[in-house]
């Protein structure tokens, strides 16, 4: 179903135009790639030069010698294993959780592997130029949810685009890429059935690009997945822990949140732009799908050779990059190899021709034929008289010249400057007693050499690729599973990631995944040496173990490890372990027979029992020591405990006058209330006898 959200509509018409200008830009590397990888690795004759061969009437004969040199190339590079170094950038990262993410990196290269990713990339780079490998997510497998990180090289590179504006070597600092799929209308209707394509037009006006066109009775329609990269303003915040997360993380940080500790605050906020990598589908005429992806960088990564910037307009100082195949110089010798060899097959096929000098009136009518192709006839009759009766002059041989040396010259001197163009080693001299071995493994050291800024460009690659799968594994990688690692050894396993307690704790032992990709970043670089590299150092180490015999017993002692690694033999890692193994042995060995030495030399038993006695005394002086303290610490303690004592009685005493006070200010306080209440109980009375007294006065004045 077609998308007709209202910004993608609006960014359709700057979409197709990017798609068409990309194209265009890119038209004579692409050219170039087609060319050089046909002339490399199918013909390098083309069909102009098989006419010109044919009018001529050359043999059609080709001497391909540039692939064995790419094929070479390859060689040495199968050999080698990239490195994966992740490092982190916060001393709070955890060791365990960066081996895991440097294992996961293997793990997806070596799966990549399986199906020749590394090896078809750089076979693309040396014989075209340039490759393109993509950084993709599946599912495990049909009945799982969870997605796996996967590296792929895409199809055929010449239907890749990449902004031109783009200067990094995998132009990850572009704004967009996109990679082209033809389709035939059958199977665009199978995958879209709602939409409607009948009305497509066939668009012609661009070469070499045409969003729909017809092979022979097919019509084909060709889409894009277009890629870029979109700014999006968001609220960004400092949490009290130190860490930055955008404000809808946090907010789904605290709805989900369920410790009893108090999560993080806070501290400040800011505005910031992220990157957003947006996904279109689009034909000729409409966007089919549009999708905002997890990706933080485009997913399409360009993989240099040894390309570089021309000025091709000094005027408007306009650049323009030409990627160059690892024979780019080359192609002239090739064609020269071939004509040459073309002219010397010309001279072969002639050479047992007889010709010869022959009156037209000689030759009898049927007899013709044996006269034109002379190597055919046994017999060749011819008449002595004309029609006249006319002696005629019998035929006379011509001698045949021999073959120009300048031919043969000329095909065997191509071969040495076809190497000196391309800095090439000649395995052939390896055959020569009169060179030395040391020469050829400096030669073939050279040779290695030669295909450094190739092997640069695929490292620089490979290196964009590992940095978005270091930010893609957070995201993907983020639920408690089994996911396969592969050591810094090569041996591969699987390991559980996220586990947790029933506590909701993390489980020891199991490495957590959800890390912040901006504390770690990640190298690629080559892995094991080159086969001359080895035969270098292995013979070096030789040389130096025949000059010196300290160095000798050095490596015989430590060293035989190191030794064996630099053997390209079958099974040299079983070696070398063995190697190891061996070496631990014989340092047991040697431990064991200096103790069994020691204990069997009188003189040496005699220091062993005077260090023993020496050990002895010391001991007991130690125990003395010991002993004189403690009875000293007894006593200080006991000093304490009579001054304690003493201190505690004077208290006492103490507390005992303080009573006795209180008891006579108590008595004291007693015999005053007393008095006090004696004294008020006389009163009493007195008043009391008053009263009475004035009752019976008024009495008797009443009675009266």
């Amino acid at each position: 179903m077609a998308v007709d959200t209202k910004d993608v509509a609006q960014n359709f018409a700057n979409i197709k135009s990017n798609i068409e200008e990309a194209y265009q830009t890119f038209q004579s590397n692409r050219k170039r790639y087609n060319e050089f990888m046909k002339f490399v690795f199918q013909t390098s004759l083309s069909g102009e030069d098989r006419d010109i061969l044919a009018i001529t009437d050359k043999p059609d004969i080709e001497f391909n010698i540039l692939e064995p040199y790419v094929a070479r190339q390859l060689g040495e590079f199968a050999k080698q294993e990239p490195g994966f170094s992740v490092h982190a950038l916060d001393n709070q990262v955890d060791p365990q959780t960066v081996d895991v993410v440097e294992g996961i990196m293997r793990s997806i290269l070596r799966d990549a592997d399986k199906n020749s990713f590394s090896y078809n990339v750089y076979k693309e780079v040396l014989g075209g130029g340039y490759s393109v490998m993509k950084v993709l997510t599946d599912y495990e497998h049909e009945d799982s949810f969870n997605q796996n990180i996967k590296l792929t090289k895409v199809y055929d590179p010449t239907l890749t685009g990449f902004d031109p504006l783009a200067r990094e070597p995998h132009k990850g600092d572009g704004g967009y890429c996109f990679e082209l799929y033809p389709k035939t209308i059958e199977d665009f209707k199978k995958e879209y059935p709602d939409e409607n394509v009948d009305n497509l037009k066939y668009d012609n006006n661009l070469q070499g690009f045409q969003w729909k066109y017809r092979n022979m009775k097919t019509d084909i329609v060709l889409m894009a997945e277009y890629y870029c990269k979109k700014k999006k303003r968001t609220r960004l915040h400092l949490l009290t822990d130190g860490s930055t997360m955008s404000d809808k993380k946090y907010k789904e940080m605290i709805n989900g949140w369920s410790s009893i500790e108090q999560p993080p605050q806070v501290v400040k906020s800011r505005w910031t732009e992220k990157t957003v990598i947006c996904r279109y589908v689009v034909i000729q005429d409409r966007v089919l799908e549009y999708s905002e992806t997890n990706y933080l960088h485009l997913p399409l990564i360009f993989v240099d050779g040894n390309s570089a910037l021309v000025t091709q307009n000094k005027a408007s100082n306009d650049c323009e990059q030409v990627t160059r195949p690892f024979v780019y110089n080359a192609m002239g010798a090739q064609r020269l190899k071939n004509f040459a060899g073309q002219s010397l097959g010309n001279e072969l096929e002639n050479i047992m021709q007889n010709k010869y000098i022959v009156d037209k009136e000689a030759i009898p009518e049927d007899a013709v034929e044996d006269w034109t192709n002379p190597q055919k006839a046994s017999t060749l009759v011819y008449s002595s008289r004309d029609k006249d009766g006319n002696q005629l002059p019998a035929p006379i041989p011509v001698q045949r010249g021999d073959i120009p040396g300048i031919i043969s010259q000329t095909f065997m001197g191509v071969d040495q400057n076809v190497q000196a163009q391309l800095g090439a080693f000649n395995q052939q001299l390896s055959n020569q007693k009169q060179v030395s071995g040391v020469a050829i493994q400096e030669a073939m050291s050279a040779n290695n050499a030669v295909s450094a800024p190739y092997n640069k460009g695929y490292l620089m690659a490979l290196t964009q690729a590992a940095q978005m799968i270091l930010e893609m594994i957070p995201m993907y990688y983020a639920t408690p599973r089994t996911v396969p690692v592969v050591d810094r050894k090569g041996k591969r396993s699987y390991l559980q990631i996220n586990q947790t307690l029933p506590n909701g704790m993390p489980q020891p032992g199991s490495p957590q995944l959800k890390y912040d990709p901006n504390i770690l970043e990640v190298d690629v670089s080559a892995g094991f040496n080159y086969e001359t590299q080895k035969n270098r150092a292995l013979g070096q180490m030789v040389e130096l173990m025949n000059a010196s015999q300290g160095f000798r017993a050095m490596i015989e002692q430590e060293g035989l490890p190191m030794l064996v690694g630099n053997l390209d033999i079958k099974g040299v890692e079983q070696l070398t372990q063995m190697a190891e193994q061996f070496t631990q042995q014989q340092k047991q060995m040697q431990a064991m027979q200096a103790q069994q030495g020691q204990q069997s030399n009188p003189a040496v038993l005699a220091a062993q029992a005077k260090q023993s006695e020496l050990q002895l005394q010391s001991q007991k002086m130690q125990a003395d020591i010991q002993l004189d303290q403690a009875n000293l610490q007894l006593k200080q303690q006991q000093m304490q405990n009579d001054h304690t004592i003493q201190l505690l009685k004077i208290q006492a005493q103490q507390e005992a006058g303080q009573v006795q006070l209180a008891k006579a200010h108590a008595e004291n306080l007693r015999s005053t209330a007393d008095m006090h209440l004696k004294a008020n109980d006389q009163a009493h009375r007195h008043g009391q006898d008053i009263l009475n007294n004035v009752k019976e006065v008024k009495t008797n004045d009443e009675d009266e």
